[in-house]
């Protein structure tokens, strides 16, 4: 998994400790889970906030990452199939740039555009 988010939706249950957004480093979370005990184990840290286990390793990206694997496997970003067996990724630092108001008074954004 790639991600540079620390949490996974619910905030008591993370990925890593120090996993921050607008660092330009995106952490590699590698699973070496290969049973169901191993799979129940992983759970179980995710659940008690323990970002380290021996089946769990980090990999930081500062540039450039590719990941490789069979044809089989199907790859996903954000919900959606983007490719099978692998991908590559380049991490752009700032890359994405949320503007909002200093001060917000009547309707949302989006229906004072339309």
């Amino acid at each position: 998994m790639v991600t540079n988010a620390g949490s996974m939706g619910a905030t008591t249950m993370r990925w890593g400790e120090n996993i921050v957004t607008d660092d330009g480093i995106a952490e590699i979370c590698i699973f070496k889970a290969r049973t169901l005990r191993h799979y129940l184990a992983l759970l179980f840290t995710f659940i008690l906030r323990r970002p380290h286990h021996p089946l769990k390793e980090y990999l930081q990206v500062h540039h450039e990452a590719s990941i490789h694997g069979s044809r089989d496997l199907l790859v996903r970003a954000d919900g959606e199939k983007i490719a099978n067996g692998g991908f590559t990724c380049k991490i752009i630092k700032h890359g994405l740039q949320v503007l909002l108001p200093t001060t917000f008074t009547g309707a949302a954004p989006a229906e004072r555009l339309g």
